[in-house]
């Protein structure tokens, strides 16, 4: 096997050629979105979270806060050996993300324009890069957020991230249940889920005014939006979302593969080998295969898709001691009708050309060749379409037994407002 990787390189490195020419028009897009994106890069491991004095912890908490207790902090790394003062602004968004009107003033209590000046040098890593770190600064009002970081000015955009606030208005009963209707019922996950608003003041039409989405493993790319109301208790104030519609069902996905690479100087799970280089050190994944065909099965540490970055001679200083490796995937498959990618948390669940895998012929293998920084790391593997849509059906299968998470935002929008609040949020 590790003969067999090692041979692998000239390949790998032709196909980081080919790579770069097709991120350059992913690149090149800075319009901005209201979404998690990066537009540079050399911008690497953008990270999200409230801050605690645990950091893996924290790596796998989500954005998501207390109106009461804002206490979010955003970190990312630039490959580079000099730092660069990056500014922030904050945007607000209506509960579909689109971009509220309401002026800075009526959500921030500070001139919404930020500075990044908390950054730090790597220190005996073999890839150099900064270390940027900033506070998000505390919003008037819930609802939904997303910082936007660019250098100089907001037209060379470096990066977007989600965050959220929410106020305890509601109480949220969330329930999976047996999905319905035959073979569906062994690949779908199904829930029901109540929502009591007897603490939203000012209530008349909860139908319009109160919406309801839902996400599986924190990814925005399949949450479910517009539910409808089965029952509306008006004295009781409260929503019945029962029916078993397929509007509330999600596929029940596999349970994530990973890979360990907090050390190379032993073989963490999932790695095959290491090679080692003056610039960079390159790590080669054990040989997978499609799941498609295969039953059922636990996983050990399965972050939901996410991941955390940990170097495990110095977990404190993991900041600025993780270095980044050249990991290398390698799936056994035969060559599929449509492209292959890596996905899960360390892209964003996005169609990233970075982590798109190249076909290898003559070993009946796809590969791809990826920088990421020292850590734990949960991913699948994914087809999409000329339409740009992910199936990862054909390499992950989908199992109603697997154990996602999920969790579910309530948003209220009083009569004449003009914009969306976030009063309750529920984690399962």
């Amino acid at each position: 096997m590790k003969i067999q990787l090692f041979a692998l390189l000239p390949l790998l490195f032709l196909s980081n050629l080919i790579v770069a020419q097709n991120t350059e028009s992913y690149y090149e897009d800075m319009s901005f979105r209201t979404e998690d994106f990066v537009y540079d890069p050399y911008i690497k491991t953008v990270r999200l979270f409230p801050r605690q004095t645990n950091l893996q912890a924290a790596q796998l908490s989500q954005p998501v806060v207390p109106l009461s207790q804002q206490t979010l902090l955003l970190t990312f790394d630039e490959l580079a050996s000099d730092a660069r003062v990056y500014k922030a602004k904050i945007i607000r968004c209506e509960s579909d993300w689109t971009e509220s009107t309401l002026p800075d003033m009526e959500y921030l209590s500070v001139y919404n324009d930020f500075l990044i000046r908390d950054y730090d040098f790597s220190i005996n890593t073999k890839v150099p890069f900064v270390h940027y770190k900033f506070q998000i600064p505390r919003v008037k009002i819930s609802g939904n957020y997303v910082v936007k970081v660019f250098f100089e000015d907001e037209e060379n955009l470096i990066l977007t991230k989600r965050f959220m606030v929410f106020e305890e208005k509601t109480s949220v009963g969330f329930e999976q249940i047996p999905a319905v209707g035959g073979q569906s019922s062994l690949i779908y996950q199904q829930f029901k889920l109540s929502v009591n608003y007897t603490g939203v003041k000012g209530v008349v039409n909860p139908n319009q005014q109160i919406s309801v989405v839902v996400r599986q493993n924190y990814r925005w790319d399949n949450a479910i939006y517009d539910l409808q109301p089965t029952f509306v208790k008006d004295f009781q104030k409260t929503l019945e979302f029962s029916s078993l519609t397929e509007s509330q069902r999600f596929l029940g996905s596999n349970e994530f593969r990973l890979f360990d690479i907090r050390t190379q100087r032993k073989f963490g799970w999932g790695v095959d080998s290491v090679r080692y280089q003056k610039d960079a050190d390159h790590v080669f994944l054990q040989r997978e295969k499609s799941r498609a065909d295969l039953a059922y099965g636990t996983r050990l540490e399965d972050f939901n898709g996410q991941f955390y970055v940990e170097n495990s001679q110095r977990p404190e200083q993991s900041t600025t001691e993780a270095d980044y490796a050249y990991v290398n995937f390698v799936l056994k498959s035969q060559k599929l009708d449509n492209d292959v990618y890596v996905i899960g948390g360390l892209t964003d669940w996005k169609i990233n050309p970075l982590f798109k895998m190249r076909y290898v012929n003559e070993g009946g293998y796809y590969t791809a060749e990826v920088l990421l920084k020292q850590g734990i790391y949960n991913y699948f593997y994914t087809t999409v379409n000329q339409k740009k849509e992910i199936d990862y059906s054909p390499l992950e299968n989908n199992y109603f037994q697997t154990e996602n998470a999920y969790d579910v935002f309530i948003y209220y929008r009083p009569m004449s407002s003009r914009t969306d609040y976030l009063v309750g949020y529920r984690k399962i």
